[in-house]
């Protein structure tokens, strides 16, 4: 007994995080690696439901065979996540992600030490935006030129690898490898002992300075999000109005009254010009996006030409999550028709004009952060308000062609990591050929040092500035 007390008392005394470590960092078998493997592209193949919208069987074949091969030796679970990453990545499809073991991913965001620096990254520049330790000499608004020896052009490609966009926007990969940088570092290369980055000062003087790791990390933004006047706003400025939302995830309610009293002031008001900011919307519900859109329309649509899922239960199920995607999909009712199970319950939703229809001046601001429901929105509206023009910067997601539905959670039963599958494909009812990338804006504005540097919104004072000349 006491011997189990002194191992108790032994085990109180180590690091936290040791023990999750021993998870993470232990070394697999190559037969335990080489059955992940086989489940994973077993299942991934089995159920993705658009596997090959961006890259063609024979290449898909050739990635996986190149990393079957590579497990011929003994290694850890975040050097094998680090070898399935790049094929994810290939899949280009921002619902279809892979995670390292749980237990990396919670000792990275709350006792691992990482870069205590804050990054955007823009026009082939690395900007600093924000210090986390008070002994860094490095101020806000360096130019970072390499970390480690890295140059940031090379850096910021190994990083892309570890992101998963739609399609062949680098827009968003950019945003997110900078954004989260001190992360994303540390599951592409792990965590160094110090950091070395060469930058150039606002004065434009060249430096070298070596960084200590801090533990750090992000606040969290859940109480925000879940408030509804958060999330969206009207107001009329200069006989404009203004809409800006933040998300889609809403309650559909206070959303439909917010837009009938909204679109009454327009029609009062005698308003000819309506700006829709939905940058950094990351979408949210179909019917959300639905109620904004019959505001635009003259007559009835479908947003959605098709819609369908590839299998009608899940191989491996033992090592799902049983999370609501999972139970939901089990619950759906699904017909096969040529190959393909229909029926998911949304697939032909129809959506009627409103009252207090706007037929003024419409403009959009966009950027690399809207995403999802928001891209299929922007989708509608160019193809029923082709007048509307979008400012801003390419957005993330595919307008005509969405896989985002049911996403499960397959858990590898040796190495723990997480890979996230759409279950179910659509199709938009949209008059433009699949772009394969975001929604290009009409007017560019890329994001400038001077922006960043002065907090600038040049989005939207580009937006102003187009209204005034009409």
């Amino acid at each position: 007994m006491k011997w189990i007390l002194l191992i108790i008392a032994t085990l109180n005394l180590l690091p936290f995080g040791m023990v999750a470590q021993e998870d993470y960092a232990k070394e697999m078998t190559a037969e335990e690696l080489k059955e992940d493997f086989n489940i994973f592209k077993h299942t991934i193949q089995t159920i993705h439901p658009n596997l090959y919208l961006y890259m063609t069987p024979l290449e898909s074949d050739s990635i996986l065979a190149n990393i079957e091969k590579s497990l011929d030796h003994s290694m850890t679970p975040i050097e094998f996540f680090r070898k399935l990453t790049p094929y994810i990545h290939h899949i280009r499809n921002a619902h279809t992600t892979i995670r390292p073991p749980q237990s990396y991913i919670d000792y990275v965001m709350s006792d691992a030490k990482t870069l205590p620096l804050k990054f955007i990254y823009t026009e082939n520049i690395l900007i600093v935006t924000e210090i986390k330790s008070s002994e860094i000499k490095i101020k806000p608004g360096a130019i970072v030129k390499k970390i480690n020896g890295m140059a940031v052009d090379s850096l910021m490609g190994r990083l892309a690898k570890f992101t998963f966009t739609d399609g062949y926007n680098e827009n968003y990969s950019q945003y997110l490898s900078s954004q989260y940088l001190n992360t994303r570092y540390a599951y592409t290369f792990g965590l160094p002992a110090e950091y070395v980055i060469d930058y150039i000062d606002l004065d434009g003087t060249a430096y070298h300075e070596t960084v200590k790791p801090i533990a750090w990390h992000e606040p969290s933004s859940k109480a925000s999000s879940s408030n509804n006047e958060h999330k969206y706003s009207f107001r009329i400025e200069n006989n404009i109005g203004f809409l800006t939302i933040h998300s889609f995830s809403l309650d559909l309610k206070s959303f439909e009254k917010f837009l009938k009293n909204s679109f009454a002031e327009l029609t009062d008001k005698q308003i000819k010009s309506l700006v829709i900011d939905v940058r950094d919307n990351r979408g949210g519900s179909q019917e959300a996006t639905n109620e904004l859109l019959g505001y635009f329309i003259t007559e009835p649509v479908y947003p959605i030409k098709e819609k369908f899922a590839v299998v009608d239960k899940l191989p491996h199920q033992e090592y799902f999550k049983k999370d609501n995607s999972f139970k939901y999909f089990h619950k759906e009712k699904l017909k096969e028709t040529q190959g393909k199970y229909i029926g998911v319950s949304d697939a032909h939703q129809k959506v009627n004009p409103k009252k207090n229809q706007f037929h003024g001046n419409l403009f959009l601001l966009i950027n690399e952060n809207c995403a999802s429901a928001t891209t299929s929105f922007l989708g509608q509206i160019r193809t029923h308000r082709p007048d509307a023009r979008f400012i801003g910067r390419e957005t993330l997601g595919n307008p005509q062609i969405v896989v985002a539905d049911y996403v499960v959670s397959l858990v590898l039963p040796n190495s723990n990591i997480i890979a996230k599958i759409p279950l179910v494909s659509s199709e938009k009812n949209v008059r433009f050929v699949n772009p394969k990338r975001g929604v290009v804006p009409d007017i560019e504005v890329k994001l400038s040092l001077e922006e960043i540097q002065w907090n600038l919104d040049a989005i939207k004072e580009k937006a102003i500035e187009e209204i005034n000349k009409i």
